[in-house]
């Protein structure tokens, strides 16, 4: 509780802590040296541990496992165990933006964890990690959390090789769920998805005409029926005189031409 220790913010204190290293009083430390001196060993090593703490991180050091005792794992036939998904395997039944949502909070609640944050949402995806509190120490710590995690094997370089959440939720998403390739069945999902939206949430018919004609643009983008040149308003419907509602990127010529008709003047 002096000396080196008093660099240590309370977070450093926490994660020491939870590591299962206890700080040092000014009454244990010349006792605990004398006690080592006078053990003649050629290199002891004096500090107090919880060895609780330790067994909890899940990752016992080689150092530490002739002091630790494990309980004997019961072995369970595998038929009755209960099959619990990978992370990939939740990732893949998810669209690409909720697989970024998912891995985004991920990270951001392994980098709580590490800086001893209150809650995931204290942690911004963008800043970086040294302006977030981390040291060389903490990326190590992050690095062992992220592999367990989600078994994707990270540098302990990482927050320098992805500087923010954000990027290495990006990378993690990468190595997790490669490029997709097109597939009948895997098009019909995602239809399958939009049509259980719309169906559950489009109700007026002002919602109705709206969604059609969205989907009916993406038809037409994807070469499959006319191009629609604006979205129907709210209200009465807009035509190509409504020139405050025509949308000239996505109209064809034939629109055009009928906008330049619709506002000639006799």
């Amino acid at each position: 509780e002096g000396g080196m220790a008093t660099r240590l913010d309370e977070n450093s204190q926490a994660r020491w802590a939870r590591s299962g290293y206890l700080p040092v009083t000014v009454e244990q430390g010349p006792a605990m040296l004398d006690t080592a001196l006078a053990l003649n060993a050629p290199a002891p090593v004096a500090t107090p541990l919880d060895l609780a703490a330790i067994r909890r991180t899940g990752g016992i050091p080689p150092l530490f496992r002739g002091l630790i005792r494990t309980p004997a794992r019961r072995t369970i036939d595998r038929a009755e165990a209960p099959a619990e998904q990978t992370l990939e395997q939740r990732l893949a039944g998810l669209t690409q933006p909720e697989r970024r949502r998912m891995l985004a909070e991920l990270v951001r609640g392994v980098v709580a964890a590490v800086l001893n944050y209150p809650d995931a949402q204290a942690v911004s995806t963008d800043r970086t990690f040294q302006e977030l509190g981390f040291d060389s120490l903490t990326a190590v710590e992050l690095r062992n959390r992220m592999t367990a995690a989600t078994g994707v094997k990270v540098p302990a370089t990482l927050v320098y090789d992805h500087p923010t959440p954000a990027a290495l939720a990006a990378h993690l998403l990468a190595e997790l769920t490669p490029d997709p390739t097109f597939s009948e069945s895997a098009l019909r999902t995602e239809i399958a998805r939009i049509e259980e939206f719309l169906e559950g949430s489009v109700s007026t018919e002002g919602e109705k005409s709206l969604a059609a004609h969205h989907l009916q643009d993406l038809l037409a983008r994807w070469g499959g029926g006319p191009t629609t040149a604006a979205a129907p308003a709210d209200s009465a419907g807009a035509g190509p005189d409504g020139a405050d509602e025509f949308d000239l990127d996505s109209a064809t010529d034939d629109d055009l031409f009928h906008l330049v008709d619709a506002n000639r003047k006799d």
